[in-house]
């Protein structure tokens, strides 16, 4: 891969990730990302530039969203529990 050594030199990076439940270890995945774990899709973007001979300023964008919703609440899969709010009022 190119490095950024001298000013002016620039680098974009752009990189699609989807990482399955329980696809790794959660020890070896990316903290930064989704705040680490599994189950999550998402676009990581990257910019560095080159300021001076061996200095650089860089910049990275990370979106992760969650593949599947898992609940643990019966009703939820019945009348859609979103955010602890039960969109169904006749369940209890």
């Amino acid at each position: 891969m190119p490095q950024v050594k001298k000013a002016r030199d620039w680098q974009v990076s752009v990189a699609y990730r989807y990482l399955g439940s329980d696809a790794v270890l959660d020890a070896f995945t990316d903290s930064d990302f989704g705040r680490g774990g599994t189950n999550l899709k998402g676009y990581t973007l990257g910019l560095q530039y080159g300021i001076d001979q061996n200095a650089t300023l860089g910049l990275r964008w990370l979106s992760a969203d969650s593949i599947d919703s898992f609940s643990l609440n019966p009703a939820a899969s019945l009348c859609g529990v979103s955010s602890g709010r039960r969109q169904c009022p006749l369940l209890t």
